[in-house]
């Protein structure tokens, strides 16, 4: 069985445009994109687009570029959480639930708290969730939980 150089350096560049297109543009600089809250949101009912069952919250579409690492942070702050279970921040891939982040939970009354995690993303990640969640979810929760100045930098 012979192979002509001519078919070799087809196969080679074509693992070549193949190889680029998989990988990304490393000369891409880290970005910070901000997205705000609309002030009217409303946190006492579901919105369009998030899990059913679920009030409030807020639903971003952002395009995570490459396998990177993320620096994820949000200042929080609870009055009178009472549940056997309080809110954690978790970050998970939206396809195969790999997950990335997962915070203690929140419960009593607690002042303003700085929370940080930092993360890389798989190199096949689509699609990112960040959301506040409860493990188990069943029991009654009662109190208030505050969150600012929520950030997701690439590193």
């Amino acid at each position: 069985l012979g192979v002509s150089p001519a078919l070799i350096q087809g196969y080679v560049s074509a693992a070549l445009k193949i190889s680029r297109r998989a990988v990304g543009d490393r000369t891409l600089t880290p970005m910070q994109v901000t997205f705000t809250v609309p002030g009217g949101l409303s946190q006492d009912r579901h919105l369009d687009g998030l899990p059913l069952g679920t009030r409030g919250g807020l639903l971003v579409h952002h395009t995570f570029p490459l396998d990177a690492e993320y620096e994820f942070s949000v200042a929080y702050r609870t009055e009178e959480l009472v549940t056997a279970s309080g809110p954690r921040f978790a970050i998970a891939d939206a396809y195969n639930n790999a997950s990335y982040v997962l915070t203690d939970d929140s419960m009593g009354t607690n002042p303003w708290r700085l929370q940080e995690a930092r993360f890389r993303n798989g190199p096949n990640t689509q699609l990112v969730l960040l959301k506040i969640t409860r493990d188990p979810a069943g029991p009654l929760i009662r109190g208030k939980l505050w969150i600012d100045d929520l950030k997701l930098v690439e590193k």
